[in-house]
């Protein structure tokens, strides 16, 4: 409802107030005349105020229904953003679960784990404790464009991985850990011979020069005497669910 008032106690000017209910809000606006104004109109100025304020009440109206719109456009888009962004995250816990079972299941069988390897949908490398690459599956060549026998005995991980970001990792984990971790293979096992969780995100490149981000988490494997045999990395591809993160942060600036 809008309240209006002529108010000339102190100044001797029209004053409009309207209180509007809206989206749960309280708005309040105020309008005035000013001094030029009434001296120039004196004579007809009730009804021209009367007019004005009819012209006003209902533009406020129009202005605040048109806000609240707005505000129900973004929070429906907010809210579709939040959904995709949910069900990036269960298929990436699926994921998570996927490779502990994995984990698990490298402890089997030597026929076992090729079975494993070879039928995952992760890309799944395996090195030897100096880091050179002994198993790359299927999923790995599809991720990365490489073929095994390009690898296999032949690298270490470092071709499919960004020099600068393994760089500003051992900065990170020389810190966190306390101790020097040069940059190389050791920035991906220091975690991992200190028996730590050790799954971050990384920027893959593939044999094309193109990029893509992962999700990898690697583990020590060890024999029956706890010495560390190699290396095991299994990684997730993640570029969908940073699409999902980057629509939902695009619709709340809007």
């Amino acid at each position: 409802d809008g309240v209006s008032a002529r108010d000339r106690a102190q100044s001797g000017r029209y004053v409009h107030r309207i209180a509007l209910e809206h989206g749960g809000q309280l708005w309040t606006l105020v309008f005035h005349s000013l001094p030029p104004f009434e001296q120039a109109n004196r004579d007809f100025l009730p009804w021209l105020v009367l007019l004005l304020l009819a012209v006003f009440d209902l533009t406020a109206l129009v202005v605040v229904a048109r806000i609240g719109n707005f505000r129900g456009r973004v929070g429906r888009e907010v809210e579709l953003r939040v959904a995709e962004i949910r069900r990036s995250e269960e298929k990436f816990q699926r994921a998570s679960r996927d490779m502990a079972a994995l984990c698990e299941g490298l402890r089997s069988s030597d026929e076992y784990q090729r079975s494993i390897i070879a039928a995952s949908g992760y890309a799944i490398i395996a090195t030897d404790p100096k880091g050179v690459i002994r198993t790359f599956n299927p999923a790995a060549e599809r991720m990365l464009g490489y073929k095994a026998e390009e690898l296999v005995g032949k690298s270490t991980p470092a071709p499919f991985h960004l020099a600068d970001e393994v760089a500003a990792r051992a900065q990170q984990f020389s810190k966190e850990l306390d101790v020097l971790v040069e940059p190389g293979f050791e920035v991906f096992v220091a975690r991992c011979r200190r028996r730590m969780p050790n799954e971050f995100e990384w920027t893959y490149v593939r044999k094309d020069g193109s990029r893509l981000p992962v999700t990898l988490s690697v583990t020590a494997l060890s024999d029956a005497s706890n010495r560390i045999t190699g290396f095991l990395g299994v990684a997730v591809d993640i570029r969908e669910f940073k699409k999902s993160e980057a629509r939902l942060l695009a619709a709340m600036r809007e």
